[in-house]
């Protein structure tokens, strides 16, 4: 793609090229300033020109209630700031903070997130961000973006040299001179603050850590190019172990099943030639369909069933662990009956009680073994 230069753009690159040498011996900020929040009140007039913002209610609804709760963590760490929740209307994965506490969310992330967990997670890294004053402290480290620097910057875009361009090297003075990211050092700290905060909601602080394994998959069957020591964000695999670590330094059970909602059995009512029933789902797969059993209905012993599976699930058992009896229409997790067929189930299944009970132990081990294939590249 050819890159179309004017003289105006040269001279706006050339102004945030001075502006970060002038700024280089700013002070770290232990507190919010003035200053800080006028800073992130002017990048947000910036934003609201070119961005729109989402108003579904449903999805204003959720941020705002995940947003306080994590909020009222953070402001304990920095009592003055004024954090604000604002959806993007975009589907990139992404989440961003402004000096002074302003939080933004991309549509996009609240499709990748799989629980409010989750996004507890991204929000309390972004209020860690805000919180210990990082864009400040970034402004001040950026003294190591020498002027020679700035300078080829400046060359590439003005020779429109894109094979220049291309190199890695030049691409990350090019995100150094727009300080378009945090350093490493400032990402793993949000990391860490943000777990923190987590701890003093009613979220599951495991959340951060499945959504940074999410994305360190991703990174692993997608690899980018390596930025080396200039890279602004470390790898998620290596955010990933850290967070591995400070969970158990801090003695948090690391349960994924609690807070991924596709490692739970859910119940699901559907209809089966105008009987109603319930379906047990895992991971998108049907498990079983059950049936009423007199004055219980089909919903309220899916649920039941539900219950007791993914009580067995908390164990971690392997697929083998999953069995049905030969002598009754049982399924047992590591020896322990979670699911008995009866007739109900058999009818709405057209299968005897045997068959159901054997279909639900084969559908449940499959389930299993193809989580055992997603499993996070991460090992604690």
């Amino acid at each position: 793609m050819n890159v179309v230069v004017t003289r105006r753009a040269m001279l706006a690159l050339l102004q945030i090229a001075l502006t970060l040498v002038l700024v280089a011996q700013t002070p770290a900020y232990a507190k919010v300033t003035e200053e800080e929040k006028k800073l992130g009140q002017e990048a947000a007039e910036q934003i609201a020109k070119q961005y729109k913002f989402v108003t579904d209610p449903k999805l204003v609804e959720r941020v705002q209630r995940v947003g306080k709760a994590v909020a009222a963590a953070a402001l304990q760490d920095e009592p003055d700031l004024d954090f604000t929740f604002t959806i993007v209307d975009d589907n990139d994965v992404n989440a961003f903070s402004l000096p002074g506490g302003r939080i933004y969310v991309n549509k996009g992330l609240l499709d990748k997130v799989q629980s409010d967990d989750e996004l507890a997670g991204v929000l309390a890294h972004e209020c860690a961000h805000a919180a210990r004053h990082h864009v400040m402290s970034l402004i001040k480290e950026s003294e190591k973006l020498s002027l020679p620097r700035l300078a080829a910057v400046l060359v590439v875009i003005a020779t429109q040299n894109q094979a220049a361009a291309d190199t890695a090297q030049v691409f990350d003075w090019i995100a150094q001179a727009k300080v378009s990211g945090y350093s490493v050092k400032l990402e793993m700290e949000a990391d860490r603050v943000g777990l923190e905060y987590l701890m003093k909601t009613p979220y599951n602080p495991v959340g951060e850590l499945t959504f940074m394994e999410r994305l360190a998959d991703e990174e692993y069957w997608r690899p980018q190019i390596d930025w080396g020591i200039y890279r602004t964000h470390p790898l998620s695999e290596e955010r990933a172990q850290a967070l591995i670590k400070e969970l158990k330094a801090n003695g948090i059970p690391i349960d994924r099943r609690h807070v991924l909602p596709s490692r739970q059995v859910q119940v699901r009512d559907v209809q089966i030639q105008g009987t109603q029933a319930a379906e047990l789902v895992m991971a998108g797969r049907q498990l079983a369909v059950l049936g009423g059993d007199g004055a219980v209905t089909a919903r309220d012993r899916a649920v039941a069933v539900a219950k007791v599976i993914n009580a067995a699930l908390d164990n971690n058992p392997r697929p083998t662990d999953v069995m049905d009896s030969r002598n009754a229409p049982t399924v047992t997790i590591l020896g322990q009956p979670v699911f008995t067929a009866t007739a109900a189930d058999a009818a709405v299944n057209g299968k005897s009680p045997q068959e159901v009970a054997a279909s639900l132990s084969k559908a449940l081990r499959v389930a299993l073994f193809a989580e055992q294939l997603k499993s996070p590249i991460v090992r604690e």
